[in-house]
């Protein structure tokens, strides 16, 4: 979003009267997308489908394809953010408890079953995230996050923003000239 305007994106889906929303981003973290959004899209709109897209390291960017709700259906009570599109990418699995790489951020597991059982996946991706090196070893279960919202000031972020900071730089804002 633009500088000093986080909430554009709720504001033009709040404006919004089509049918379909098409989002592009990386779902429940707030890199690209405030919580209100995210929320709004799954009280408002069923999804309908969900493709990956090939993405930087650090960043799991998918298209997200939404259709309305029929406006005779009341909108879904306040959707809890354990409601949410990601699965595990062994099973399948969907709901709250997946874990997130912290080196790739691109994969998702439900557990130490599907952990264990990815390890030549993971790798494979890894190899891919870090331009062909070869990866001996992936990151314990016990160091990956949870793909839980990334809420900026929230207890117990601070890590991981430092981590996505580090991951993917920012413009620094140019120093404002004085007026001579």
């Amino acid at each position: 979003p633009p500088p000093a305007k986080e909430d554009c994106s709720d504001e033009a889906l709040a404006h919004f009267s089509g049918s379909h929303v098409a989002y592009v981003g990386e779902w429940g973290s707030g890199m690209t997308g405030t919580r209100g959004l995210h929320t709004k899209l799954l009280r408002h709109f069923t999804l309908e489908k969900r493709v990956k897209l090939p993405c930087w390291p650090q960043l799991r960017v998918e298209l997200f394809l939404f259709q309305r709700r029929k406006v005779s259906s009341k909108p879904l009570a306040e959707e809890p953010l354990e409601s949410t599109p990601l699965v595990c990418d062994v099973c399948g699995a969907s709901g709250s408890g997946l874990w997130r790489c912290p080196w790739s951020r691109q994969f998702c597991v439900c557990g130490e079953s599907c952990f264990d059982a990815s390890a030549e996946t993971h790798k494979t991706l890894l190899a891919v995230c870090f331009c062909g090196a070869a990866v001996s070893e992936r990151p314990a279960l016990a160091l990956w996050e949870p793909c839980s919202w990334l809420e900026h000031g929230a207890s117990n972020t601070a890590r991981r923003w430092a981590a996505l900071k580090e991951a993917t730089p920012q413009a620094e804002p140019r120093p404002k000239r004085g007026l001579d």
